[in-house]
């Protein structure tokens, strides 16, 4: 594996973590794993929701990421490991982002 296979390694976890989280949720609130903060595990709701959609937004964000991935790959940039460094901060929005989402979401529907 060369230091180019690392960028995928992102946009491939969100992706299959995304998909255990919509289709395979924890069924119950803990502090272990899952989606966990104060709101969403204020009730099963709230946990619900909150681990479906950070699943479904992390499957769309994956999506999104591969392209960036292999565009970045594509600029000509001579240095590996500034590719790397480029692609693994680029992709730092796309994991928090649900977090600010999905707590909006869930502030809205109390």
């Amino acid at each position: 594996m060369n230091v180019y296979d690392f960028d995928l390694v992102i946009p491939c976890m969100m992706f299959f973590i995304g998909l255990w989280m919509d289709r395979f949720p924890p069924k119950t609130i803990n502090g272990i794993m899952g989606y966990r903060t104060r709101r969403s595990m204020a009730n099963q709701r709230n946990w619900d929701y909150a681990n479906t959609t950070t699943g479904k937004i992390w499957m769309i964000e994956a999506f999104l990421l591969l392209p960036l991935v292999f565009l970045s790959k594509g600029l000509g940039w001579s240095d590996p490991d500034t590719v790397l460094l480029a692609n693994t901060f680029g992709s730092f929005p796309f994991l928090f982002y649900p977090v600010f989402y999905v707590e909006r979401k869930l502030k809205d529907r109390e």
